[in-house]
């Protein structure tokens, strides 16, 4: 170990001069420039953060879209089985969609028009 004495006298180190500050100054502008491209590529580019919440955005609405579809599938192929199987579901819809009536039934049409008076 060395003495005291040794350590106070020993020189100190003399400052860095200006050569040698100017190409470690360039090469922290450097640095800090494409640090900051960077991070802004990683927010704003192609695969950054934005493009990311909106593709999750899109992926929600889109998984959204097909359960509901789904579920209409579903139903309808509970009704393609009824109009299949179900005589009186093809009856039914003979009724309400084409306006048909048994043989024998009277069709009574109600105006509730009723002409202002003069």
């Amino acid at each position: 170990m060395p003495s005291p004495a040794v350590i106070r006298g020993a020189r100190k180190r003399p400052l860095l001069n200006r050569q040698t500050t100017r190409p470690r100054r360039f090469l922290q502008l450097v640095l800090l420039f494409a640090a900051s491209a960077l991070a802004t590529n990683a927010v704003l580019g192609e695969r950054g953060l934005i493009d990311w919440v909106q593709n999750r955005r899109q992926y929600r609405s889109l998984t959204r879209e097909i359960q509901s579809l789904r579920h209409e599938n579903v139903k309808l192929r509970f009704v393609v089985f009824r109009l299949t199987e179900d005589p009186t579901a093809i009856e039914e819809v003979a009724r309400q969609d084409l306006g048909l009536i048994r043989p024998g039934e009277q069709v009574f049409l109600i105006n509730d028009y009723v002409e202002p008076p003069r």
